[in-house]
């Protein structure tokens, strides 16, 4: 597929592909006689975990080691996949941790909520938050 029908089916920016491409991330083939792009279906799987990997908080080079490890798997190099497997499991750790982040956001989000729906949008709503912890505090604990 070229780059625009490639953008569309990962979900990234025609330009973000250019910079993958720059950058040595996802390097597409080019076709015989007018030199195009062409992303291979491996290229978009490629493509949609950096995504995924970008959209978690991940910076390039933790998704560049992301990227290799899943093409180690992917390509049976269990040698490679050996040496990444303490980097995945540090990354698990890393996602896990801002999954309970955002589950404590939540609450505190449902719990303001209820305590506006409870009190109008005045004084009275700021009368029932005094005293209650304040969202920002929890995810330290």
């Amino acid at each position: 597929m070229n780059i625009s029908q490639a953008a569309d089916a990962s979900g990234l920016p025609v330009k973000t592909l250019r910079h993958y491409e720059n950058i040595g991330l996802v390097v597409p083939g080019r076709q015989q006689g007018n030199e195009y792009r062409y992303y291979s279906p491996d290229d978009v799987v490629s493509l949609r975990f950096l995504q995924r990997a970008r959209a978690s908080g991940f910076g390039l080079d933790k998704c560049r080691e992301l990227l290799d490890a899943y093409k180690a798997m992917v390509g049976g190099d269990k040698q490679v996949l050996r040496a990444c497997l303490d980097e995945l499991r540090e990354c698990l750790r890393h996602l896990d941790d801002q999954q309970r982040a955002l589950v404590m956001l939540r609450q505190d989000l449902h719990g303001m909520l209820a305590l506006a729906g409870q009190e109008e949008l005045s004084e009275g709503l700021a009368h029932s938050v005094q005293g209650q912890p304040m969202p920002f505090l929890l995810l330290d604990q």
